[in-house]
């Protein structure tokens, strides 16, 4: 039985990694999604580069990134990305699993989540991906309603 790293629904014979939907979730006209073409240990190295430049600071390092269409694959950003990238923390060991399945139990309780879940990279790690909801000049509405409520 292989499951959809975002979704975690079953996947169709000709579906590898990704569901058709779980793709389009992503971006409309993307057709597949390889790799992310860094190991775990580079990833970490990235994301103490970007430590100053992610809007959102937390325990986690994180990185930031964009979906370039064309090469089906995420390219690393400083700023303006469209993603946030969570690799595997040695020092909290599954957690971009566990965090991905939570999203799904808030997903499954109703509660408004953004676009997210898990790709693989190079190594076979697993990092979290999460849609970043701060986009420069704009807020989405299912922020702005938290705030207001």
């Amino acid at each position: 039985m292989r499951r959809c790293l975002i979704s975690m629904g079953l996947l169709s014979e000709e579906e590898s990694q990704f569901s058709r939907a779980s793709l389009r979730l992503l971006n409309p006209r993307l057709e597949g999604l390889k790799d992310l073409p860094f190991s775990q240990a580079e990833q970490i190295m990235i994301t103490k580069k970007q430590t100053d430049k992610i809007s959102v600071q937390g325990v986690q390092p994180k990185f930031g990134a964009k979906i370039n269409i064309s090469q089906q694959t995420f390219e690393i950003v400083d700023k303006y990305g469209q993603y946030i990238l969570k690799p595997q923390n040695p020092d909290w060991p599954e957690l971009p699993e566990n965090e991905s399945f939570t999203m799904r139990m808030a997903a499954f309780a109703k509660l408004e989540i953004p676009p997210s879940g898990l790709v693989r990279c190079s190594d076979n790690s697993l990092p979290i991906l999460l849609k970043d909801l701060i986009v420069p000049g704009e807020i989405k509405n299912y922020i702005l309603k938290t705030l207001l409520n």
